[in-house]
């Protein structure tokens, strides 16, 4: 196993609790973050979204094709609302835990 730490674009990113609640980063404070499993230069089965600026870590899977035919996206925290876009931008939703009071999902690309 490898591990690889990306450090954010912002240093000033605020982490602390509640904040990362309403606000787990952007673009921006990310990029290198966000970008990096694309310099992997694979593909994969399953992925699974559950750190920092979650929305745009979704959409570069979809943008830099990182799902083998049939892959799926795992995110946490899937009752946080401003989540949902995704199923606008790219993704169905095959399945969820909506019991537990920190949701999961499972995405798949509309596409596929």
């Amino acid at each position: 196993m490898t591990v690889n730490v990306v450090e954010p674009n912002n240093p000033n990113f605020d982490n602390s609790y509640p904040a990362i609640l309403f606000n787990d980063g952007t673009y921006q404070e990310f990029r290198d973050y966000i970008e990096f499993p694309k310099s992997l230069k694979t593909r994969f089965d399953v992925i699974i979204d559950d750190g920092r600026a979650r929305v745009p870590v979704a959409l570069s899977v979809l943008r830099n094709n990182l799902l083998k035919k049939n892959g799926v996206l795992i995110i946490h925290d899937w009752e946080r609302q401003h989540y949902k876009v995704l199923l606008d931008q790219g993704y169905d939703e095959v399945a969820s835990d909506e019991e537990s009071w920190r949701h999961l999902a499972i995405l798949k690309p509309t596409n596929h």
